[in-house]
């Protein structure tokens, strides 16, 4: 897959604008300066389309996207960084001049989605099959059916492109965000909030003295208030189970509840998701994040497996091992995915292994910073890197971790030499090591605003190098009078300890 269906992207234009879309082929900012840098593109200005302008302090961000006689080209996009303090720039740019225009299909959509369906198999459908017409520069620019099928049997979210001209298969891939991770806290974990693993155990999901013990007083806000108390609120609603019941009792009391029962993973996942996006808004950056209702199911399959599904923007807890929803490193590390989704949405089902594993090292990165954020744990030093520990004791991982997010591992040898063999959550660890440690060399509001900026500007094929030069394009739009300083860390971080050759840095 080079590019998200555009009909999961988040933004959502009024049917004027979408209207004037339709009629006029290009739409831009409205400054002179944005439509003289936008020129720098490799596509024509007629060929590009604004999909979206974002606010951000000091400044905004313009995302366009290439399309030719109206039709998407795969991967073609276009990000231009407009500061108030300085001349507009064009950050990131993946689009072509001399994409030919096609015709019209020889194949329906309705044999597409046929053809489609059977080249991955699926049996059973989670949701509804879409499909629509784009261009394939990675194929000799054809015509394909971009076609999105939410499969239940197998469990994926199968992206598959077939030609319009000759029905071929020309690529399907699972664009599912998966944890397949052994870790289920509370909060953040009982390892952490105990300091050790001594006599934690799970033992079936029964109940002990000691886990009881571990559990933590917190409020849970903005419950949907009626003749029952369901757990369903402004920014997260979790359903329970594979028929996804909603989750309800008649007091607000829930605080006999404990982790023996269904409910209590219920109760996690709402506190944290919630808490999470709070947190976000917290950071002050202009512009909403995935600030809708996020709805989530716990204990919803019975293997030791959660994702997130770009395809239904729902996320999925699974009940193997222990519960993965009593692990609050593994539920904000899905919800991760669904706020990069939400920000960039090429980015957030892309194909790309580089772009995948730095959405896994973010993911893992916002489970150890909500670690920190977690009241009352001990002086235990590993509590924010060491992640997913309190799964690990339940497969014989016996302290101090389950998944560490912090480790010296560079970009090259990631690959090259330190066995990830391709597996995209090592290969993350690059990306949230360098983070954890710009987090203590910067200052963790700055850090993060920078970083959260930075993922608007994330496109299908991001790669490491670029995501460096959108954390310092991010920079200097937020701290302009100390970017200077700034970008000597980031670049000393990314460039000279992790490797990563970014063309910003020196």
């Amino acid at each position: 897959m080079t590019a998200a269906f555009s009909s999961l992207r988040t933004l959502t234009l009024p049917l004027a604008a979408a209207v004037l879309l339709a009629l006029v082929p290009s739409a831009y900012a409205s400054r002179p300066a944005v439509n003289d840098e936008l020129r720098a593109a490799d596509a024509p200005r007629t060929e590009l389309s604004l999909d979206q302008t974002i606010a951000v302090p000091n400044g905004e961000l313009y995302r366009y996207s290439q399309q030719v006689g109206g039709v998407e080209v795969l991967g073609a996009e276009a990000v231009l960084v407009d500061p108030a303090t300085a001349r507009p720039s064009l950050v990131t740019d993946t689009t072509s001049g001399g994409v030919p225009a096609r015709g019209s299909p020889r194949v329906s959509r309705q044999r597409a989605l046929e053809i489609a369906q059977a080249a991955v198999n699926a049996k059973r459908l989670r949701g509804r099959r879409s499909a629509e017409l784009a261009i394939a520069p990675r194929h000799g620019s054809a015509l394909v059916w971009r076609v999105a099928i939410p499969s239940e049997r197998p469990l994926g979210d199968f992206e598959v492109l077939v030609d319009a001209a000759t029905g071929q298969v020309l690529d399907a891939h699972d664009a599912l965000q998966y944890a397949t991770i052994q870790a289920k806290i509370f909060d953040p974990n009982p390892v952490a909030e105990q300091g050790s693993d001594r006599r934690l155990r799970d033992r079936h999901d029964k109940d002990s003295r000691r886990l009881t013990a571990l559990r933590r007083a917190r409020t849970l806000p903005e419950i949907e208030d009626g003749p029952e108390y369901c757990l369903n609120g402004a920014y997260v609603k979790v359903l329970l189970g594979r028929g996804h019941k909603e989750v309800c009792r008649s007091s607000p009391d829930w605080t006999d509840v404990k982790r023996s029962g269904n409910s209590f993973e219920a109760l996690m996942a709402y506190y944290h998701i919630d808490r999470t996006q709070r947190y976000v808004q917290g950071l002050d950056l202009g512009t909403d994040i995935n600030s809708f209702q996020q709805i989530a199911t716990v204990d919803a399959r019975k293997g030791d497996n959660s994702f997130y599904s770009p395809f239904t923007k729902r996320i999925t807890y699974g009940s193997g091992g222990v519960d993965d929803a009593e692990d609050a490193d593994i539920i904000v590390h899905e919800y991760g995915h669904s706020l990069q989704d939400d920000q960039a949405p090429s980015f957030g089902s892309s194909s790309s292994y580089q772009a995948n594993s730095l959405g896994e090292g973010f993911g893992d990165y916002l489970a150890a910073t909500m670690t920190f954020q977690s009241p009352g744990l001990p002086a235990y030093k590993r509590a924010a890197s060491c992640i997913f520990d309190w799964d690990g004791t339940l497969w014989g991982m016996r302290g101090p971790c389950g998944r560490t997010a912090d480790t010296d591992i560079t970009f090259p040898h990631a690959i090259h030499g330190y066995n990830c063999e391709f597996d995209v959550h090592c290969v993350g660890k690059v990306w949230s090591s360098a983070l954890l440690d710009l987090r203590a060399k910067m200052g963790r509001r700055t850090l993060e605003r920078d970083l959260f900026t930075s993922q608007f500007m994330y496109v299908s094929y991001e790669t490491f190098p670029r995501a460096v030069n959108d954390l310092i394009e991010a920079d200097k739009v937020l701290y302009p009078a100390d970017h200077r300083e700034h970008r000597r860390k980031i670049c000393r971080q990314m460039h000279r300890q992790r490797r990563i050759q970014a063309s910003s840095c020196p």
